[in-house]
């Protein structure tokens, strides 16, 4: 076993990059393994998300889109697959990231 550890940073609006995302300061996500060794496609449907197997962390995003999560235990060379969900306590939460491919 490993140990993880996630951090997310949100790129900021500049000139000639639009970013689409929202964020609002002290939101706090829940990181939830799923309940299953595939990977997704985004060339293929699912009738229904995997079941969620365990919490494992949670992201505390600061006001310029930044979160890293406390360690959680991991395997090392195995694929995984994580729901990210705001935690009930986290009144206001907000986070909301979508990215156009860029070409080089």
């Amino acid at each position: 076993m490993e140990k993880c550890v996630l951090t997310s940073s949100i790129p900021q609006e500049s000139p000639g990059r639009n970013v689409n995302a929202v964020r609002n300061a002290g939101s706090i996500i829940e990181v939830w393994s799923l309940d299953t060794q595939l990977e997704f496609s985004p060339h293929e449907l699912w009738g229904h998300a995997p079941a969620r197997r365990a919490k494992l962390t949670n992201i505390v995003f600061d006001g310029e889109g930044r979160g890293t999560s406390t360690g959680f235990r991991c395997r090392s060379g195995e694929f995984s697959t994580f729901e990210f969900a705001c935690a009930d306590a986290s009144d206001g939460c907000h986070v909301e990231f979508w990215q156009d491919k860029e070409m080089p």
